[in-house]
């Protein structure tokens, strides 16, 4: 369910948003890049509406939906209204526009990324064309450049986990000697090292747990080296126990 605008107050636009497109691409994802996190999404909403009107004479928020940390979806101009947020004409009325309301450096949470899925569903349901299913970063088609949505969400995008088929569960993997594992750098959470989609040794048991919050969500991590199991034996002295557990 998409939350209406009467959910954050949202004030009447200036005039009737164009439609989109008939021939549309896809979607972009976007974020407000925030210095702290949105606790607030409403009263976040209207202060997006009332800069986007009031100082860019936009008719109304710039976006379509927007996706909170809570896994809700909020209508902003809606996805049959042709946004303003994309970069030019061509391209408004060619992809949608969903923001993601993360802050810089902030993870998205399981149900977020359960959110962003959803919306994705939902464009592809009113925009049912093989030619309307793309799902890209607001920074791949805007002609002047741009970060957004910020280097977490750009990961997501690339390894396709917004893929609505991607809320299911990999199997797990069970890793012997010989295989590869990687250590990786957890985001603002130091380092750990996963294989695949299991957590199997060093870190903190913060690092730990963060991921394997992370990895159950799917998120890609950035790669910092790879080993073969024997090699990562050798230079951690970690040993994976026979549930799974590492020990030192």
């Amino acid at each position: 369910m998409i939350l209406p605008r009467a959910a954050w107050d949202a004030a009447p636009p200036a005039a009737r948003s164009l439609p989109m497109a008939q021939a549309v691409r896809g979607v972009a994802i976007h974020w407000p890049a925030t210095s702290t996190p949105i606790r607030h999404v409403p009263s976040a909403l209207r202060g997006y509406q009332t800069f986007h009107m009031r100082t860019r004479g936009w008719t109304d928020i710039a976006y379509q939906v927007a996706v909170d940390q809570d896994g809700a979806l909020w209508e902003l101009r809606g996805f049959g209204a042709r946004s303003a947020a994309n970069g030019n004409a061509v391209l408004n009325a060619s992809y949608g526009a969903v923001l993601a309301l993360l802050a810089e450096r902030e993870e998205p949470s399981p149900a977020m990324l359960a959110g962003l899925r959803a919306a994705v569903a939902e464009w592809r349901r009113l925009h049912p064309h093989p030619s309307a299913r793309a799902v890209v970063t607001h920074a791949e088609i805007r002609p002047a450049g741009t970060e957004c949505p910020g280097p977490i969400l750009s990961r997501l995008v690339a390894a396709r986990a917004l893929e609505p088929s991607a809320a299911a569960p990999s199997p797990a993997r069970i890793y012997r000697p010989g295989d590869d594992v990687l250590i990786v750098k957890c985001e603002g959470r130091g380092v750990a090292i996963l294989s695949g989609s299991t957590f199997v040794g060093l870190g903190s048991p913060a690092e730990r747990a963060q991921a394997d919050r992370l990895a159950a969500a799917g998120v890609p991590m950035m790669t910092v080296e790879r080993y073969t199991w024997d090699e990562l034996d050798k230079r951690s002295k970690v040993v994976q126990t026979a549930a799974g557990k590492a020990t030192k």
